[in-house]
């Protein structure tokens, strides 16, 4: 239908109006009688803020919440918790219903506790922590929520480096060290895929050498030595597969041998003898799976005149044990079943 005919059918329309009677027409409605336009309903709101408190009231937890389409909420956009105290316990933003970008974390004193990053929910770039004194005591890296490149440590009391090495896909891997509180080195070692390594080595305050041995996947092996401060030896033997193994001596601070003897698979096994430390002999005898067996003898201060003598079986002693006084006159003699003593 083109416009001229919708015209002049407006117009044929008006013309039998006007020429109807006044019974005729509709009457006009009432101005009361006009229906009121429907007003469109109010847009739902798709952002909330929530907030959570704690039972005295301050608030606990403050973040921004997004709906999705199926009704559910989930946290998107800036967030905030408190301690108990009102003080500040941790702030930045969420995406998705997970922590993304910059993230601080405080102390209730108000002090920083760390800062970093993350990526959906895991920890990403650069991170420092920080103790309640305010020093840095640690600082490092994170790819997809695990440590990766190089780490340092720090002395809480004084800022000093305590250990600093690299980590590789979350693992200790390569050269280690570590120092003391006043910067003098401590230890040393190389990881593989967070298993020792090769050679590790630790070193007294007064820069001499403490220790010196091999690891195979985080257990000793082989020749291990350990020095006292002068320098001389404090204890020597061998490892197999993370215990002692083979023939063991241990000296005093003087240097002296103190204990002698054999383990096997991390137990004594064959015969020990046993030192003051002013060199005299006290013990002797053998074990056997790490418990006293056999006969074993005991000397008095002199480590010639003896002082006890008498039989081990598993640890206890057992029959016949003869005891001496100082001068070597004998003392007595007593009977032992399963470590109990039973006669005189």
């Amino acid at each position: 239908m083109d416009s001229r005919r919708v015209l002049a059918l407006a117009f044929v329309g008006l013309s039998v109006a006007a020429c109807q009677s006044p019974a005729a027409r509709e009457p006009a409605p009432r101005p009361d009688a006009v229906a009121a336009p429907v007003a469109a309903p109010a847009p739902e709101a798709t952002t909330r803020v929530v907030v959570e408190k704690y039972r005295s009231g301050k608030t606990r937890v403050e973040r921004t919440e997004h709906r999705l389409d199926d009704g559910t909420w989930i946290a998107e956009g800036a967030a905030r918790t408190f301690h108990q105290t009102g003080e500040p316990d941790s702030a930045g933003e969420y995406f998705a219903g997970e922590k993304h970008g910059a993230w601080t974390y405080w102390y209730p004193s108000t002090r920083i506790e760390a800062e970093g990053a993350y990526v959906r929910g895991q920890p990403q770039g650069p991170w420092r922590f920080y103790r309640e004194n305010g020093r840095c005591v640690q600082t490092g890296s994170f790819e997809a929520g695990v440590p990766r490149g190089d780490w340092t440590y720090f002395w809480p009391s004084n800022s000093r480096q305590r250990t600093r090495g690299e980590f590789v896909d979350g693992h200790q891997n390569g050269v280690w060290s570590w120092w003391d509180e006043e910067g003098r080195a401590a230890e040393e070692g190389t990881y593989t895929k967070g298993l020792k390594q090769g050679t590790w080595r630790t070193w007294h305050k007064n820069g001499t050498a403490a220790s010196l041995g091999a690891y195979r996947d985080d257990r000793r092996e082989g020749t291990w030595t350990s020095w006292n401060e002068d320098g001389s030896v404090a204890r020597e033997g061998s490892y197999a597969n993370g215990l002692e193994d083979g023939a063991w001596t241990y000296a005093g601070p003087t240097g002296k041998p103190v204990q002698q003897g054999s383990f096997r698979a991390g137990k004594e096994d064959g015969p020990w003898t046993y030192w003051r430390d002013e060199g005299t002999k006290s013990d002797e005898g053998s074990f056997t799976a790490g418990r006293a067996s056999g006969t074993w003898v005991h000397w008095h201060a002199d480590g010639t005149t003896k002082a006890s003598e008498g039989e081990y079986v598993d640890g206890k002693c057992q029959g016949v044990w003869t005891y001496w006084n100082a001068d070597g006159t004998e003392k007595e003699r007593a009977r032992f079943e399963n470590g109990r003593r039973v006669q005189s």
